[in-house]
C-alpha cells in the first residue's frame, strides 16, 4: 500500500535544504504551510499548498493523508493537531525552540549577565505568561496524541521522557545536507566564529568577555553571525561587539548562500559556541570540517554527544588557555564530519523514516 504523506511546513532555511534534496514529483507526498507573510526561504519551491490560516478546507484535505509531518510546533500547528482525526499518524519534527520549556526551567539555558538582558528586553514578559500558560497546557494534550517525535538529539529525548510520560515514541529525522559544500580546504585564517545567530540562547555576552579578557592580537577578526533572531537583541551585541572590539567586531546581519558562508568560515581558526541549549549545529560541523578549533559550554548537551562521538573539542572555559595551542585531532574531526553528513547517510536518515510511519500506518489499519 503507497502512504499518502503531508508535511507542513515553516519558511526556514533548513527546511529550504530538506525540499531541495527531497522535492521530486512523487504522486503520494505534499507539502502544506501556513503563513500570511510572503515566502523569503522557500520561495522558489512551487509545490507547496500555501494557507494564510487554519481552515475547515485544510482540514478537510489533511484529514485524507496517512501520515502528517509537523516541522516544528508553532500555536496554529498545535490547533491543527488537535483536530486531525486520529486515524491519520502524525509526527512532529522538533526545531528545538519548539521544546525547550520541557529541557529547562527558568531561562537555564541563559547565562547571567544574557539572562538579566532578556528581562530587560521584555518587561512584557509577566503579561505574557499567562497567556503563555494557557497555550502550554493545549501544547500536552496536542502532544499526547502525536505518534513520533524527533528532536534534534536522542539525549534530549531521553531527558524529556524522564520527566514528562505524555510524549510519543522517538523517531529519528535530519535536516541537514551540508555535503555539497565540503571540500578538502583547511582555515586559512586567524579569525574567530562567535555564535550562530541574534538569539539570546548563544550568551554572547559571557563569550565577549572571555575573549576580551584573551591574548588576542590587534586585526584578527571577531566574525559574528546576527542575520536571524531578535532584532533588539542583535543591536545590543552590536553596540557591545563595537566596544569590545572596535573595528575587529564583523557583525554578519545579511543573508548568505551556503557556499559564500563556508568561504567566510575558512578565514576562522577557532569557533566559539556558548549555547547551553541545543543549537548551530551545522555551523560546528562546517568548522570542524575546516580542522578549527570548536569551543562549546560544557553544559550543552550537544557538547557532550559530540564528544560521545569521538570529536575533539573543547569546553568554553579553557579558550584563554588553548587560544594559542595547535587544534588536535584534526583529521579525525574532517573525516567524522563527512561521514555524518554524507548524502548517503541522509539519504538512509529519510528512508528508514518513512519506512516507519508507514509501519505505523499499517498497525493503525490493521494491516500486518
Amino acid at each position: 500500500m503507497k502512504i499518502k504523506i503531508a508535511h507542513i511546513l515553516i519558511d526556514d532555511k533548513f527546511i529550504a535544504g530538506f525540499l531541495k534534496a527531497n522535492v521530486d514529483n512523487s504522486s503520494n507526498i505534499d507539502y502544506y504551510l501556513i503563513s500570511k507573510s510572503p515566502l523569503v526561504n522557500l520561495k522558489y519551491f512551487n509545490k507547496i499548498h500555501i494557507y494564510k490560516k487554519v481552515s475547515f478546507s485544510l482540514l478537510q484535505k489533511l484529514n485524507n493523508y496517512d501520515v502528517i509531518v509537523f516541522h516544528t510546533l508553532r500555536t496554529s500547528m498545535i490547533y491543527l493537531s488537535l483536530i486531525i482525526s486520529s486515524k491519520v499518524c502524525k509526527v512532529w519534527i522538533g526545531f528545538g525552540a519548539d521544546y525547550n520549556e520541557y529541557l529547562y526551567e527558568d531561562f537555564d539555558y541563559l547565562e547571567s549577565k544574557t539572562r538579566n538582558l532578556y528581562f530587560r528586553l521584555n518587561s512584557n514578559h509577566k503579561k505574557f505568561k499567562i497567556k503563555s500558560l494557557l497555550r502550554s497546557n493545549l501544547k500536552k494534550i496536542a502532544i499526547s496524541r502525536f505518534d513520533y517525535f524527533a528532536p534534534i538529539l536522542y539525549s534530549e529525548y531521553l531527558k524529556i521522557k524522564l520527566n514528562y510520560n505524555f510524549f510519543p515514541s522517538y523517531i529519528e529525522w535530519k535536516y541537514m545536507n551540508i555535503s555539497e559544500v565540503l571540500d578538502n580546504r583547511r582555515t586559512n585564517g586567524s579569525n574567530i566564529l562567535v555564535g550562530n545567530s541574534a538569539t539570546f540562547s548563544n550568551n554572547h555576552i559571557e563569550i565577549f568577555d572571555i575573549i576580551k579578557m584573551s591574548s588576542i592580537p590587534k586585526g584578527v577578526k571577531i566574525i559574528c553571525p546576527l542575520n536571524y533572531g531578535n532584532i533588539l537583541y542583535r543591536e545590543e551585541i552590536i553596540n557591545l561587539g563595537k566596544e569590545y572590539f572596535g573595528d575587529d567586531f564583523l557583525p554578519i546581519t545579511d543573508f548568505m548562500d551556503l557556499n559564500s558562508y563556508y568561504n567566510l568560515l575558512s578565514e576562522c581558526s577557532i569557533c566559539l559556541m556558548n549555547h547551553i541549549r541545543q543549537q548551530a549545529l551545522g555551523n560546528i560541523y562546517l568548522m570542524l570540517s575546516l580542522g578549527a578549533q570548536v569551543f562549546m559550554n560544557e553544559n550543552s548537551l550537544l557538547y557532550k554527544e559530540l564528544l560521545n562521538s569521538g570529536f575533539s573539542i573543547y569546553p568554553i572555559t579553557e579558550f584563554q588557555a588553548l587560544y594559542s595551542a595547535t587544534a588536535t585531532n584534526v583529521d579525525l574531526n574532517m573525516l567524522k564530519v563527512k561521514e555524518n553528513v554524507s548524502s548517503m547517510k541522509y539519504k538512509r536518515y529519510i528512508d528508514n523514516f518513512y519506512s516507519r510511519v508507514k509501519k505505523e500506518v499499517n498497525k493503525k489499519h490493521g494491516v500486518v
